[in-house]
């Protein structure tokens, strides 16, 4: 737990840095550097995880390099707040984008904004909750399907309660109370929308789970020792082939 509050803290103060910069040095307006500025958020499960290593490694050096495949996974609650923060991180950086993207091709409309979104948006977003799905696919230890929804609902809710928070302090409290009534329907739609993607992704996790763990043990050992089990695992799958009368492909 003291490795993430240090996370959390540093990716704070990351934020914090991020948006005074993008504001008094580049110039951006501030709804566009909060957004921007928040994709640092994505951090701290990158963060955590090098402090555990660092830690873990200077108070028990004698634990074995190699851990089993049941021990490879990692547990749902980490699993549920790693990919909320991961794709609120991914959130923030495509609005960041496309209110930048905007605003160098000079749109002015609401339409034209709108537009904008629905164009850069997903060519960020999409492919970030894809990974995330997978990445619960291959490495989520139990409960990996009610993972994906708890993620979707909550990375929507934080960054639509985010973007009123925004809005409220760059117009003004009383501005944003007429959103209050479609914000259930926007978290629901959105939170359906990332649940879709991230199934595609989790069942695309699933298929690699064991390649993954694999390739996770081949890199604690020797170039030979690596050479040796792929022969075997060659030789192994040979040999069912041919008795099932299927000839070995590439």
């Amino acid at each position: 737990m003291k490795s993430l509050g240090a996370a959390i803290a540093a990716a704070l103060l990351a934020v914090a840095a991020a948006y005074y910069s993008l504001v008094e040095l580049a110039g951006l307006d501030k709804p566009t550097a909060a957004q921007l500025a928040s994709a640092l958020m994505a951090a701290v499960p990158y963060t955590r995880e090098l402090l555990d290593k660092t830690v873990l490694a200077r108070e028990d050096s004698r634990k074995p390099a190699a851990i089993s495949i049941g021990d490879f996974g990692i547990q749902p609650r980490r699993i549920v707040l790693y990919g909320t923060l991961l794709v609120v991180g991914a959130m923030g950086l495509s609005s960041g984008l496309s209110l930048l993207s905007a605003v160098y091709i000079g749109v002015t409309s609401d339409r034209g904004l709108v537009r904008t979104f629905l164009i850069v948006t997903p060519l960020i977003l999409f492919p970030a909750i894809f990974g995330v799905g997978r990445w619960v696919g291959r490495r989520c230890a139990s409960h990996g399907l009610a993972a994906i929804f708890i993620i979707s609902f909550f990375a929507r809710l934080v960054t639509s309660l985010l973007d009123m928070w925004w809005m409220a302090t760059a117009t003004g409290p009383f501005a944003v109370f007429g959103d209050f009534p479609t914000l259930p329907l926007r978290i629901v739609a959105g939170a359906a929308a990332f649940s879709l993607v991230g199934l595609v992704g989790y069942w695309r996790g699933r298929r690699q789970r064991v390649a993954v763990y694999l390739s996770y043990l081949l890199q604690s050992v020797s170039e030979e020792t690596r050479k040796a089990i792929v022969d075997l695992a060659f030789e192994e799958t040979r040999a069912t082939l041919t008795r099932v009368g299927r000839p070995a492909r590439p």
